[in-house]
């Protein structure tokens, strides 16, 4: 990382981090954990390698990572206004989106009245509750999401409902981390967690769920063989090629 290779002092660090936004004692708490996860797992035979840090410099890799963590316990809905245009010495364009015309929504439980006091610890309903983007957080100004959901690390309640530190997500790290899929293959639609609603051709939806499936399984090997390497199967090098590149393919 850039402010790790500043050899001018902790001086030169801090201006850098703090040119970020970023706490100096915050990120060396981070590289202290980071090293000491990195040695717990070579111990048990997780060693780093060139292959594994391949992509650590792909912002795309890095959400994603952020969407496993912290998916599907703390998914945020995000409720666009409908598009508007201006005319232009081109034509119609559209208008950039301004942050407050945005609506945040977050998942609750509440027990129905009507579950009997037998099954009253088993079932509950799904309701959703509005949120605010804290005026801390990097996206408290962002006009515009390409993808409709977001993951949080933390909610704080004070005036209102407050996110705090917000990733917005892609359809492809949820659809292969962010939680169980019920897929619908003939209406096209993938579920996740019960909650998240994709939807797609039925061809692509079928092919979706067997590679989720293929990935879960590979990575259940991983864990019991830490030798084997799953970032050589087809497989994960097609998920990596489709979150890399938004499914693109370039």
């Amino acid at each position: 990382m850039k402010w790790q290779c500043t050899s001018s002092g902790g001086g030169a660090r801090k201006r850098i981090l703090d040119s970020f936004g970023l706490s100096y004692n915050g990120m060396r708490e981070m590289l202290q954990l980071v090293n000491q996860l990195s040695s717990s797992l070579a111990q048990i035979g997780y060693s780093e390698s060139i292959e594994s840090d391949r992509n650590s410099q792909s912002w795309r890799i890095i959400r994603t990572c952020a969407v496993s963590a912290m998916a599907p316990t703390q998914f945020g809905k995000v409720i666009r206004p409908a598009i508007t245009y201006h005319e232009t010495a081109e034509g119609a364009k559209e208008k950039d989106g301004e942050a407050r015309k945005l609506k945040f929504f977050v998942r609750t439980k509440q027990e129905s009245p009507e579950i009997t006091e037998v099954c009253r610890s088993q079932v509950s309903i799904s309701q959703e509750e509005r949120v605010f983007i804290h005026p801390s957080s990097a996206n408290f100004g962002t006009g515009s999401y390409n993808c409709p959901w977001l993951v949080y690390n933390s909610m704080v309640r004070t005036s209102k409902p407050f996110l705090r530190d917000v990733t917005e997500c892609s359809a492809y790290a949820m659809l292969m981390f962010g939680g169980e899929l019920e897929v619908a293959a003939a209406e096209g639609v993938i579920t996740i967690d019960g909650w998240v609603r994709l939807s797609g051709k039925a061809r692509v939806v079928a092919m979706i769920r067997r590679l989720r499936e293929q990935m879960d399984e590979q990575l259940t090997r991983k864990v019991d063989d830490p030798a084997f390497d799953i970032a050589a199967t087809k497989e994960m090098k097609l998920i990596v090629k489709l979150i890399t590149t938004d499914g693109l393919g370039t």
